[in-house]
């Protein structure tokens, strides 16, 4: 049912490039496009082996896949803080909406529209 494989020519091909294009949306639109079933659609080795990796440069293979993966350490970051306020703003709302904190009338008005 699963098919594993791993990549020979690691002199060819960076590992770390190519986990990153797989994540990519071109990459899952092709894998979709390739897949065949009804209840469970797979992708046969041989058609995904068929879809194809963009030919570039290992040296540059390198440095897109050092890109990315700074990209994808800020985007963890990010969502990490987005965490952090979202459960600030809760503790917030919960001081508010118990009536421990109250917030006064003329900073209310001031964000209203008239």
């Amino acid at each position: 049912m699963y098919t594993v494989f791993e990549i020979k020519k690691t002199s060819e091909l960076n590992t770390d490039l190519f986990l990153h294009w797989l994540n990519s949306h071109e990459a899952k639109q092709r894998i979709k496009l390739s897949a065949q079933g009804s209840v469970r659609e797979t992708v046969s080795f041989d058609d995904f082996c068929a879809i194809g990796f963009p030919k570039i440069e290992f040296k540059e293979q390198k440095a897109l896949a050092e890109y990315f993966s700074l990209i994808s350490a800020e985007i963890d970051a990010l969502k990490a803080l987005s965490e952090k306020y979202k459960t600030q703003k809760r503790g917030l709302m919960q001081k508010m909406l118990t009536g421990e904190w109250r917030v006064k009338p003329e900073i209310v008005n001031q964000y209203m529209e008239a």
